[in-house]
């Protein structure tokens, strides 16, 4: 079964292992785990993305997803899902800072729009307030 989920104290150790199997620098998310969202399938990590709530607004960092399971709608699924957090903490706003790679264009097709140079935005009610594209 495949769940996107806020990362806890039990997904810290697969996490870090993840990092390393995937070469990924686990200095850069050691202070910042209760910022991770896990996309996991059969209880095995396979992507993550990390989040920062501010006044009224939450900003994606990041999204990683493993190889193999992209373009399965991972990170569609796993960004819905921080979206979804931040808006039922009351954020009505998302920013995403281009980082001039693959994400750029996926952060786009979800619906985030030019804001200011190199930042994306989008309005979580209306986001929230549509049908998701796939859903029939």
């Amino acid at each position: 079964m495949i769940e996107f989920i806020k990362m806890t104290e039990s997904d810290v150790k697969e996490m870090l292992e993840f990092l390393q199997q995937e070469d990924i620098d686990k200095k850069n998310f050691i202070n910042q785990l209760d910022k991770i969202f896990l996309a996991k399938d059969q209880g095995k990590i396979y992507g993550f993305g990390l989040v920062e709530l501010s006044e009224g607004a939450v900003k994606i960092k990041g999204v990683y997803i493993q190889e193999d399971k992209r373009r399965h709608r991972f990170g569609d699924g796993l960004v819905r899902t921080m979206l979804h957090y931040a808006y039922l903490k009351n954020m009505t706003k998302a920013f995403y800072q281009i980082q001039n790679n693959s994400l750029d264009s996926f952060i786009e097709k979800m619906g985030f729009r030019q804001w200011e140079p190199n930042i994306l935005y989008l309005d979580l009610g209306l986001f929230f307030s549509k049908t998701c594209h796939n859903c029939k």
